[in-house]
């Protein structure tokens, strides 16, 4: 015997899972800045292709392995994964909108990418991470790779002892 209360349920579950599925990545997405971002900086075009998929921190969320990260000559991309994208499209940020600068992301150190257009969101990367992307950008943040060749200095011992 059927219960005709519980019966609907089986057909129309799956369109009020993707309805409550797109509504929450709408409000997060509003929420942490993407959508800001991307409606200050919409991608014109394919993204660039890249290795695998990265991770970072934008304000209230962290991101891993859930965003595409590429460089080129004219700026970086970000693409989110096909399920977190309803309302979030992907950004194109040009080189001369981004500055970097070290930061720290509960006591651990990191890279922090601002925007000039847009300020109030910012992108961090775990260190070594976000020092792979700084030196893919070339010589476009010297002073974050000028600190990693200061520490590495200070940090190197003294192989040749007192003189």
């Amino acid at each position: 015997m059927s219960d005709p209360v519980h019966e609907p349920f089986h057909w129309w579950f799956p369109f009020y899972f993707a309805f409550l599925w797109c509504t929450v990545t709408l409000t997060v997405g509003r929420f942490n800045g993407w959508y800001w971002l991307s409606k200050t900086y919409p991608l014109k075009g394919p993204i660039p292709k890249t290795p695998r998929w990265n991770s970072c921190s934008i304000p209230n969320l962290s991101l891993r392995n859930c965003v595409k990260i590429a460089l080129d000559e004219r700026g970086m991309y970000f693409q989110l994964w096909f399920f977190f994208r309803c309302g979030n499209p992907a950004i194109f940020i040009p080189w001369s909108e981004i500055s970097a600068c070290r930061s720290k992301i509960f006591f651990r150190p990191s890279i922090k990418l601002t925007f000039k257009s847009y300020p109030a969101v910012s992108f961090h990367f775990h260190r070594k991470r976000g020092e792979k992307f700084v030196k893919a950008a070339g010589n476009r943040f010297p002073e974050i790779l000028e600190d990693k060749e200061d520490r590495e200095n200070k940090e190197a011992p003294d192989l040749n002892g007192p003189n």
